[in-house]
C-alpha cells in the first residue's frame, strides 16, 4: 500500500521539528519581566540592597556635616529600604516588597525635589520613577502612584505654604519640571502597554505553532509522537492501579484507489471524514491520533481486550456500513483495525509492536477485519 507523504514521518519531518523549536523559543521572546514570579526580584533586591548602603552612607556624611535633619532623612530611607528586605525574606511576599520599594524611591525622589531648584540636579533623579514603577508594579498602580505624586509635589509647589515652598524654585521651572515628569510618566506608561500588546500577540502565536506542531494539519488529530506519549502515561497508570488498557490502530483499506480514481484531494477528503466519524465515535477518555498516511490510533483507558474488540466491531460496522459522500458520490469504505491490550507487566512498544502485529494480520486476511494478538483470539475476534 502507498502511503501518503503528509505525517511527521514523512519528508514533512524537518520542518516538523522547525515549528517544535519555534514553539519553544518564543516565549522567551519579549518574556514581560513581572509576569513571572522572579522576574525583576533580583534586581529589586540588589538595587535595595545598595540603596541601604549608599543612604547609609549619605546620612553618615550628613551628620559628620552638621546637618541633622538630612542626615536623619537619608538614615530613615535607609532603614526602610532594610526593614523592606526583611519583609520579603521574612514573608515572600514579592508584591508587598515591590510596593514597598517603589514607595521609598517615591520618597527618596520627594526629598531630592525638595532639596533645591534650577540651581541644583539632584531633583531630576525622580525622573527615573516612573520607568521604575511601571517595570516594578506594573501600568495601572504605576498610574495611580505617579498621579499621587504630581498631585503632591503640585501642593508643595502652589499650594498654601507656597511662601514656605523648601524647593526655592522659580515659577517656570516649576511648570516645565511637572509637565516633564507628566510626559515621562505617559511615555512609560504607553511603552509598557506596547510591551504587554506584543507579548500577548507572541503569546497567541506561540500557542498556534505549538497547536501546528503537535496537530496533524490535515485532520487536526493529534500526531503519532502525542499519542506514543499518552500511552506512556497510560501504562504508567496501569502499572500503579492494575486497570486495563487496550490499544487499536485503524487502517483505511484501499484508500489509494480513491486518489487514482477521484483525486488527491477527495482522498484528503476521505480521511478527514473518518477523523470526524471517529472522533465522534471514540469516549471521552479516549484518545485519537493519526497514526500514520492513513491510519488512526485509538487509546483506550480502562478497557480490556473484549471491550477493546466490541468498540473496533463498532466502528468497522459503521464504517462500512454508513457511504461517505467524495465528489458528489457515495461511496463505501471498509477498515482494518488491529487491536491489543496491556498484559500484567505492560509495556509501551511491546503494545505497540502487538497492535501493528494484528493489524498486519488483519491486512493480510482480506478488508474489512478485525484481528487481535495474539494468533490464538484472532479468528473469535474477526468475527466481532
Amino acid at each position: 500500500m502507498k502511503k501518503r507523504q503528509d505525517t511527521p514521518e514523512s519528508t514533512g519531518d524537518a520542518a516538523f521539528k522547525r515549528k517544535r523549536v519555534l514553539a519553544w523559543l518564543l516565549p522567551l521572546v519579549h518574556e514581560p519581566a513581572h509576569s513571572s514570579p522572579n522576574g525583576n526580584l533580583m534586581p529589586a533586591l540588589v538595587g535595595t540592597g545598595a540603596a541601604v548602603l549608599l543612604f547609609s552612607a549619605m546620612g553618615g556624611y550628613a551628620l559628620f556635616s552638621n546637618q541633622p535633619l538630612h542626615g536623619a532623612i537619608r538614615l530613615l530611607l535607609a532603614g526602610l529600604a532594610l526593614a523592606s528586605i526583611g519583609y520579603y525574606y521574612i514573608t515572600a511576599n514579592q508584591v508587598v516588597f515591590f510596593n514597598m520599594v517603589v514607595g521609598i524611591l517615591s520618597l527618596f525622589g520627594l526629598y531630592l525635589v525638595g532639596l533645591g531648584g534650577p540651581v541644583r540636579v539632584a531633583c531630576l533623579w525622580i525622573f527615573l520613577l516612573p520607568w521604575l514603577a511601571v517595570r516594578l508594579l506594573g501600568p495601572r498602580k504605576a498610574f495611580w502612584m505617579m498621579t499621587a505624586v504630581t498631585v503632591w509635589l503640585s501642593v508643595v509647589f502652589w499650594g498654601p505654604f507656597e511662601s514656605s515652598d523648601p524647593t526655592d524654585s522659580t515659577g517656570a521651572f516649576k511648570e516645565v519640571y511637572l509637565l516633564v515628569l507628566i510626559g515621562t510618566t505617559l511615555l512609560c506608561l504607553i511603552s509598557e502597554k506596547d510591551r504587554q500588546r506584543r507579548q500577548f500577540e507572541l503569546g497567541l502565536l506561540s500557542r498556534k505553532l505549538n497547536q501546528e506542531a503537535l496537530n496533524d494539519p490535515l485532520t487536526g488529530l493529534p500526531r503519532r509522537s502525542e499519542v506514543v506519549d499518552k500511552l506512556g502515561y497510560e501504562i504508567r497508570r496501569t502499572s500503579r492501579t492494575g486497570k486495563p488498557l487496550c490499544l487499536m490502530i485503524v487502517d483505511i483499506d484501499h484508500l489509494q484507489k480513491v486518489n487514482t480514481t477521484l483525486g488527491q484531494a477527495m482522498g484528503d477528503k476521505a480521511l478527514i471524514m473518518m477523523a470526524a466519524r471517529l472522533s465522534r465515535m471514540v469516549r471521552r477518555q479516549d484518545s485519537l491520533a493519526r497514526w500514520g498516511s492513513d491510519q488512526f490510533a485509538v487509546l483506550l483507558p480502562e478497557t480490556d481486550l473484549f471491550g477493546g474488540n466490541l468498540m473496533a466491531g463498532r466502528i468497522r460496522r459503521e464504517t462500512a456500513g454508513t457511504p461517505f459522500l467524495l465528489s458528489k458520490r457515495e461511496m463505501k469504505l471498509t477498515v482494518c483495525i488491529g487491536v491489543q491490550a496491556s498484559g500484567e507487566q505492560p509495556n509501551r512498544e511491546q503494545l505497540i509492536r502487538q497492535a501493528e502485529k494484528a493489524l498486519r494480520a488483519a491486512q493480510k486476511a482480506g478488508p474489512n477485519r478485525v484481528f487481535t494478538y495474539p494468533q490464538t483470539v484472532q479468528k473469535r475476534a474477526s468475527k466481532a
